[in-house]
């Protein structure tokens, strides 16, 4: 997993659940409380991190990876800003470019980084269609995302996601459409 995915879910966790949070979860889960964002980590260190926020929250890993998504969200865009045009700075063609230019890009530079594959498959100019694959099964993470997106544009009410999952529960489609 990406160092800054580490990064980020510190803040996530420190701004949600208070000060002393993180050095809380990381020391129950085993893991280190800091993280470079310039490497990748085994998958294992998030997911014991993630197991540690269920025990202490309640709260189920969909709950907590789609909270997640939402709170990375603006971020995510902010990096990507310089790369559309101002006309393209919406829910849908952000999602377009997502592996293209932003996956392919942490796979070029940090080395051992895997994030999920996807597809993307532009339908019209209102439709498309996320085909997410990653053994990680995550894909509550790229929902909550999607619906950073689409708050962080006020684009409430504008769209519809629908999911629908594989049976192996490592792939899985995700259309959005914009009503």
């Amino acid at each position: 997993m990406h160092g800054i995915i580490f990064i980020k879910l510190q803040e996530f966790v420190t701004e949600g659940f208070g000060e002393g949070s993180w050095d809380t979860l990381t020391a129950d889960s085993g893991v280190p409380s800091e993280y470079a964002d310039t490497k990748a980590y085994p998958d294992e260190m998030l997911f014991g991190i993630l197991a540690s926020a269920i025990e202490k929250t309640g709260k189920t890993r969909e709950e907590i990876l789609m909270a997640f998504g939402e709170f990375l969200a603006p971020f995510l865009i902010n990096t990507v800003k310089g790369i559309l045009p101002p006309d393209k700075l919406n829910t849908i063609d952000v999602l377009e470019i997502a592996e293209s230019l932003i996956h392919v890009k942490i796979r070029e530079i940090i080395e051992g980084s895997t994030p999920p594959e996807l597809v993307i498959r532009r339908i019209n100019e209102r439709k498309l269609t996320v085909q997410y694959s990653s053994k990680r099964k995550m894909v509550h993470f790229a929902l909550g995302i999607i619906n950073g997106f689409i708050e962080y544009f006020n684009e409430q009410g504008v769209y519809e996601v629908i999911l629908t999952s594989s049976s192996t529960g490592a792939k899985f489609k995700i259309a959005v459409k914009r009503l």
